[in-house]
């Protein structure tokens, strides 16, 4: 399966969501991706942050929650 995913839908639906940061991850930041990899991207929101099946993001889209890093690691 391909997976394709347009990054202004991405970008749309994340400043929908009201994230303030986001970066690509992963095998397709590295450009080490094959074409049934996801886009791994993680995002800030500068307030509490929604969960993440809050965020309608476009599929094949992995979305990792920043806050959710930092409160793991402490």
């Amino acid at each position: 399966m391909s997976v394709e995913v347009r990054d202004d839908h991405v970008v749309e639906a994340l400043r929908k969501s009201g994230a303030a940061f986001a970066l690509a991850f992963g095998s397709r930041a590295r450009g080490d991706h094959h074409e049934d990899s996801d886009l791994d991207i993680g995002a800030w929101w500068p307030s509490v942050a929604p969960a993440a099946w809050d965020v309608v993001v476009p599929g094949g889209v992995d979305l990792v929650l920043a806050e959710s890093l930092w409160r793991a690691s402490c």
